[in-house]
């Protein structure tokens, strides 16, 4: 294992490329680093004068994981930083999914992840102007969003805390006339692109546990109207439980039920409501749930640490790989390979692809 550990970083890791993004925004000597060694120590504050320096430590100390922080002045202390934020599919756990748990990620949940990039990069985009954003698999089970823009490499904790708990809210259903209100804001594109989203949110339905499904409905919708579809809603959960096989002990048994609730739900308010009111709720009730699970802690300090793009993690040793934007929709949970594939070629392609958008990427900064 530490063979191929130390094959990685001397042949592939791209340190050159590394050393051209921190420079464009202060000097490399004050930025930090911190690294997880292949016994599991960690060592934190860590500063190198030179990409030399920085090179040799990482490939002759027994290095795994590599996190990178903030530019530090003089006096050590925290000032800039790139806005970051980071998704990871362990807390979809309880109301999310039914067909993973804990660090397991499949073909079914991934679809949180393609559907988190594509609603991020709209919201950062429309509500922020940013441009310079990029994401990253974080090699496990989650992504990462780096924001380069220069105004944010200058933000303050404030500033910081009060983007993470603007994109929070919509998480928080106490504040879902804030989410809602998104669709009448047409200038935005808002309601052309929560229509993009039915083909994540139809896959979606495949894995989310039903109760949440229907505690989603009950509070995005009107008190008045739910009332009227209440009892009906209520006999359809029943009615689809009963369906459930009798082997209560796999997961799977409860596979579609939401997906199956959904499209009675559908025909229930469409009696109810007129069809502008039905368009309004379908899509308020699947940005909700599509909506991605935001690690606040992460973003809102300049001085929290991120694992460094193309550093390997140091459970599994999957590579951090940024995700082509262009072809984000294609990019598979299991497309994040490991040192061991990269170093016997077996999984070079996608490797060398993300290098190469990398360094684009980086040029364009």
């Amino acid at each position: 294992m530490n063979d191929f550990i130390k094959i990685y970083y001397t042949k592939y890791f791209p340190f050159e490329l590394i050393y051209s993004w921190i420079i464009k925004y202060g000097e490399f000597n004050q930025r930090e680093f911190s690294i997880i060694k292949l016994n599991n120590s960690i060592q934190r504050g860590l500063k190198f004068n030179s990409i030399e320096d920085f090179k040799h430590y990482i490939i002759e100390k027994d290095v795994v994981r590599i996190d990178i922080g903030p530019y530090n002045d003089g006096k050590n202390n925290p000032f800039e930083k790139e806005l970051i934020f980071d998704v990871d599919m362990s807390d979809y756990d309880i109301n999310h999914r039914i067909c993973c748990s804990n660090d397991k990620i499949c073909e079914k949940c991934w679809n949180y992840i393609l559907v988190g990039i594509h609603i991020l990069k709209f919201i950062l985009e429309k509500n922020f102007a940013f441009k310079k954003i990029m994401f990253v698999n974080s090699g496990r089970r989650g992504f990462h969003c780096w924001v380069f823009d220069k105004e944010v490499i200058k933000l303050t904790n404030e500033t910081r805390k009060c983007i993470i708990e603007f994109l929070k809210n919509y998480q928080n259903l106490s504040y879902k006339f804030q989410s809602i209100h998104l669709l009448k804001n047409h200038e935005t594109g808002i309601y052309e692109f929560l229509q993009t989203l039915e083909p994540y949110y139809l896959k979606i339905l495949e894995i989310l546990p039903l109760e949440f499904l229907i505690k989603v409905i009950k509070e995005i919708m009107n008190p008045l109207l739910f009332k009227k579809i209440e009892q009906n809603l209520n006999e359809l959960k029943e009615n689809l439980k009963k369906e459930i096989t009798s082997d209560d002990s796999s997961s799977s048994s409860n596979f579609f039920l939401s997906k199956k609730l959904w499209f009675n739900y559908i025909s229930l308010i469409k009696n109810q409501l007129n069809n502008e009111l039905v368009q309004f709720y379908i899509l308020a009730i699947q940005f909700y749930i599509c909506f991605p699970l935001l690690d606040t802690n992460v973003t809102q300090t300049v001085n929290h640490l991120l694992k460094l793009p193309f550093s390997l993690h140091n459970k599994n040793f999957g590579v951090s790989l940024p995700i082509d934007l262009t072809k984000y929709d294609k990019f598979e949970h299991h497309h994040s390979p490991l040192h061991e594939e990269i170093v016997k070629n077996i999984d070079l392609l996608s490797f060398n692809n993300s290098k190469i958008y990398f360094q684009n990427f980086i040029t364009s900064l």
